[in-house]
Parts: structure tokens; C-alpha cells; sequence
């Protein structure tokens, strides 16, 4: 590279870094001819005007702590468990399913109300319920990115109480159109509205937010309720 487009891919890899955007996001966005281990080379050699600590990834790994579950009577869960799970997509020939996890904020044992979630609004059953073992993240990967991306801008601690709907759209907007590489660069408010249009994405208050303005930290929120 020359010493031109060397300081025009700084700057727009500092300015989405400080936005909180992930690597892949930006690099995917924008024309830099700089690839993601290219970076992280000149980042920890003190060539790029952001510093390693406001990487979304590079410094915020922490020791994982054990804890104990949340609280889900033990008789719920016979017939539950992701054993079980298996056996019934087989046996039924099921080959797509919901994947779900919360994120909440000072009250656990969210689901613990098993016949409400697999229930419809006049208690009869709609669904099926079936519980991941402890500590297994990977028995439900297809959310647990979504997860990761929420706690980017609300991190653990951070009370919900002031949250409105629209602060819950918001956050959304932001984490369903960060670039995944799983989705081949694409987004998940694009193949979303890919599949099933722009009407029902908008139902569900997603807002599809341009490449350039993801904002993926703490910052997006500073001011709302």
C-alpha cells in the first residue's frame, strides 16, 4: 500500500472501530486493501491511530466464571432435554427449528413457565419446548452471536428498566446489521428481508441501519430511554 491509502484505511477502520463496528463489518463495508490479520499486525505494532483496547475482541475476554443455573424445576425438564431434542427431529423428519435464549436483566428462571411459551394464546399447545445442557453454547449457535453483539452495547449489569420499545428496536436495527461471516458477508436484516420482505421486518421493528453507521457499543444508547 502506499503511505496514502494506508492512512484513508486508518481512518475508516478507526472511526468504525470507535463506533464499536467489529473488524469483519468494516472490512466488509468498505474498499480497504487490508486484510483482517493485516490489521491486527499493524494494531499490535502501534501502526493504527486506535489502540487494541477499543477492539470489540482483542482485550475484553475475560476468565469465564461458574455459576449456578437459573432456576427451572427439575420435573420440567423430563422429555426436555436436548437429548430428547434430537430424537424428536428425527423421528419427525423436522429440519428447521427456532433457536431462543433472553437476555433480562435482574429477574432469572425466565423459563421456567414452560406451558405459557409452548401454549397459545388459549393454553393450548402450539410448540415445543426443549432446554440445551448447562454450559453448552454450541447445542444453540445460531443465536448466540445475536447475544454476544447485545452485550457489545448493553453490557452485563446494565439494568433494562428504562428500556422502551423503542430503545429494544433500536439495539436491533444496530445488531441485525452488523456483516456476518457466516452469512457470507450479508447481513441479517438482509437475508431476513430476502426471505420473508421488507413488510414483516418492519412489523417486528427492525430498521435496516447503512454499513457505515453501525454502531456497536455503548455509545449508540448515550441520551435515550
Amino acid at each position: 500500500m502506499c503511505k496514502e491509502a494506508f492512512y484513508e484505511a486508518d481512518r475508516i477502520i478507526t472511526e468504525g472501530i470507535q463506533d464499536g463496528q467489529h473488524l469483519y463489518h468494516v472490512l466488509q463495508s468498505n474498499d480497504i486493501e487490508m486484510s483482517k490479520s493485516a490489521v491486527y499486525r499493524n494494531l499490535h505494532k502501534g501502526y493504527l491511530s486506535v489502540s487494541a483496547i477499543e477492539f470489540p475482541r482483542v482485550v475484553k475476554f475475560k476468565p469465564r466464571r461458574n455459576k449456578p443455573a437459573e432456576y427451572i424445576p427439575r420435573g420440567v425438564k423430563i422429555g426436555r432435554s436436548y437429548a430428547d431434542f434430537s430424537v424428536y427431529i428425527d423421528e419427525n423428519a423436522i429440519s428447521s427449528w427456532v433457536e431462543m435464549d433472553t437476555v433480562v436483566g435482574r429477574i432469572g428462571g425466565e423459563f421456567s413457565d414452560v406451558f405459557t411459551i409452548e401454549g397459545d394464546l388459549y393454553g393450548s399447545r402450539s410448540s415445543k419446548l426443549f432446554f440445551c445442557d448447562p454450559y453448552q453454547s454450541s447445542q444453540k449457535p445460531r443465536v448466540e452471536k445475536n447475544h454476544t453483539l447485545f452485550r457489545d452495547i448493553v453490557p452485563k449489569g446494565q439494568s433494562f428498566d428504562i428500556f422502551t420499545q423503542d430503545t429494544v428496536n433500536l439495539i436491533f436495527s444496530h445488531v441485525n446489521s452488523v456483516k456476518r461471516k457466516s452469512l457470507n458477508g450479508k447481513t441479517p436484516y438482509e437475508m431476513f428481508a430476502f426471505t420473508f420482505g421488507d413488510n414483516i421486518a418492519e412489523l417486528l421493528g427492525v430498521k435496516p441501519i447503512s454499513a457505515n453507521h453501525v454502531v456497536q457499543s455503548p455509545k449508540l444508547l448515550k441520551g435515550k430511554s
